[in-house]
């Protein structure tokens, strides 16, 4: 008898002969091939029928024949499979009556061999890592079957600072200096419980692809707010089996912007109401002077308990385009310059640069970048515009 193993796939044989004992020879049956599977004699069918349909190469759910007179197919035992022995049934119809004739072979099925491609427990929150063009569902399944286990994240409760105190001469004590947050280290360990071998091979590629050198990739964890990070890797990636169909990284990233950000990005956009208004001779006295049109502002929420830096596309027609942030009293402008319509300007208050039509472009030296407190942060376009203008804010929440 046999042994096979749950989880794994074997290939099946049935060999059918003209006559029976010595004097047979291998032929093939002029009518039908099939295979049941059943657990005991008697008991319940837990795979096939499979018939054999004409093929001569392995197709999947399907009897083939591999010479004359032998016919086999490739079984993928499920991983639910119980331990115990089977029974494999392969009729051979032949004859001018068709005449069925069945073969019965026993097999020992040992059940749990491997990992079965679930979705592992990882507790409470899940997560993605996407980099190179993939995305590792951490805490799912992929398109492979491999489930993959987010087993612990290291460095995603404070990152570290940088600055200093420097020691008063002669007395006690010191002055501080500015001090500032470093990138965050991040240290996933994470864990592929894959159905086959190559399946975790493959996952182990997916690893090295999702955990880039270079381009920043993003890292988002499933907290009850889900937050995430643009990260890179930081090191190699070591890895350990603890079987064979399983493969245990521990994956260092560095992210250089230290803040962990919203995974919604929150849009608002004004417009002034139209051009500035003007007045002709001959006038009577009263005169009602029109009214100035509002300066485009927008009320901006920063929902986190950081400060957040925006990205502000202003387009064009505008004259000497400012920023000027309301509640801090801060100003970034671009006093020299004239926007014709089609024309844009995009403020990276990260970069603390302006990019004109695409090209860098500084801000006025006197300028003073500003960010987007926790809390509201009321925001207004300055410089002569007229129709057709507008600014729209992008940013997202942060946290430290």
């Amino acid at each position: 008898m046999t042994d096979y193993r749950a989880g794994r796939t074997y290939t099946l044989t049935g060999e059918y002969y003209n006559e029976a004992g010595a004097r047979g020879v291998l032929a093939d049956p002029t009518g039908g091939v099939s295979l049941t599977i059943t657990y005991g004699s008697g008991g319940p069918t837990v795979a096939g029928p499979f018939v054999y349909a004409g093929s001569s190469t392995p197709t999947s759910g399907e009897i083939y024949r591999q010479a004359i007179g032998t016919y086999a197919i490739d079984w993928l035992i499920p991983y639910s499979a119980a331990s115990g022995v089977y029974v494999l049934t392969w009729t051979f119809t032949d004859g001018p009556f068709g005449t069925p004739y069945p073969a019965v072979e026993n097999v020992a099925i040992i059940g749990g061999g491997l990992t079965p491609p679930v979705a592992p427990d990882t507790g409470f929150w899940t997560g993605t890592l996407t980099g190179g063009g993939v995305t590792i569902p951490l805490g799912g399944v992929d398109e492979n079957g491999v489930g993959w286990a987010l087993l612990k994240v290291g460095g995603w409760d404070s990152p570290d600072t940088v600055g200093g105190v420097a020691q008063y001469g002669g007395d006690h004590g010191g002055i501080p200096g500015p001090q500032y947050y470093t990138p965050r280290m991040i240290t996933l360990t994470v864990q592929a419980n894959a159905p086959t071998q190559a399946a975790r091979d493959e996952a182990r590629a997916m690893m090295q692809q999702a955990a880039g050198i270079n381009d920043l990739g993003l890292f988002t964890y499933d907290e009850p707010v889900p937050k995430q990070a643009a990260v890179r890797r930081s090191g190699r990636v070591p890895e350990t089996y603890p079987t064979l169909c399983q493969c245990r990284f521990s994956v260092l990233l560095v992210a250089p912007d230290p803040r962990k950000y919203s995974t919604q990005t929150k849009q608002v956009t004004c417009s002034p109401t139209g051009p500035v208004l003007g007045i002709a001779a001959p006038l009577t006295a009263p005169v009602a002077l029109p009214a100035q049109p509002p300066a485009p502002v927008v009320a901006l929420e920063n929902d986190g308990r950081f400060e957040t830096r925006p990205r502000v596309l202003i387009s064009g027609p505008i004259t000497g385009p400012g920023l000027y942030n309301q509640t801090t009293g801060q100003l970034v402008s671009f006093s020299t310059l004239a926007l014709a319509a089609g024309d844009s300007l995009v403020v990276d208050f990260q970069a603390k640069l302006g990019y004109l039509n695409g090209s860098p472009r500084f801000a006025d030296l006197a300028s003073s970048w500003w960010t987007l407190a926790p809390g509201t942060t009321q925001v207004v376009l300055q410089g002569a515009a007229a129709t057709g203008s507008q600014m729209t804010v992008t940013y997202q929440d942060a946290w430290m």
